[in-house]
């Protein structure tokens, strides 16, 4: 024995956790993203609230969906809703609720997310980032 000692570091992707809240974005995808709120119900359950911005050929399209929070989770995949039927703040009216398809979260780091979406039989992986949050930097730094 020599008597020297090597430290590793080991290099772990950030799970699926309150900690991925936030606004998220992909530079390459202007004006679109999406929107990611913790939640916790009073029975104690976990969970995050994700709102999706796009468009469908041209038009401004909003998606909604909740993925459910548990320990150690690599990755989480949804089903996300599109609504319509209201108009701006209307009241008195219930939304007409349409699945739309799928969309499964992973972080590649703290701060860098791969969303992958399928709607109708199209698929599409974006790498997003998220915008700066000093919060988030206090649980999770790269």
């Amino acid at each position: 024995s020599t008597g020297m000692y090597q430290t590793h570091r080991l290099y772990q992707s950030p799970k699926i956790s309150k900690n991925t809240t936030g606004a998220w974005f992909s530079a390459d995808h202007l004006r679109q993203g999406i929107n990611i709120n913790h939640g916790t119900r009073g029975d104690g359950s976990e969970y995050l609230f994700i709102t999706v911005y796009t468009f469908d050929n041209g038009a401004p399209l909003w998606m909604a969906g909740v993925a459910e929070l548990a320990d150690d989770i690599s990755s989480v995949t949804i089903p996300i809703y599109q609504y319509q039927g209201l108009n701006w703040w209307q009241t008195g009216v219930e939304p007409t609720e349409g699945p739309s398809g799928t969309l499964t979260l992973s972080h590649s780091s703290c701060d860098q997310l791969s969303v992958s979406m399928t709607l109708g039989g199209d698929s599409q992986t974006i790498e997003m980032e998220r915008m700066v949050n000093t919060e988030t930097q206090a649980f999770c730094q790269d």
